[in-house]
């Protein structure tokens, strides 16, 4: 299949089952969502993400 080969050539990065990642600078947040839906952004990362807080939000909940 060409997605396999796409897959292998780099061009793509398989996520899960049917989910590939085409565009290696998408966000961690739309990421997280397609991966593990439903999801939300904690308080705390939204903060740290509009660097609001001086402290550094690691995890996407």
């Amino acid at each position: 299949m060409k997605l396999s080969r796409d897959v292998k050539a780099g061009r793509f990065k398989r996520l899960k089952r049917n989910l590939y990642e085409t565009d290696p600078s998408a966000p961690n947040i739309a990421l997280a969502q397609a991966i593990c839906g439903p999801s939300y952004i904690s308080f705390d990362y939204a903060l740290s993400y509009y660097d609001m807080i001086p402290e550094y939000a690691r995890n996407i909940t």
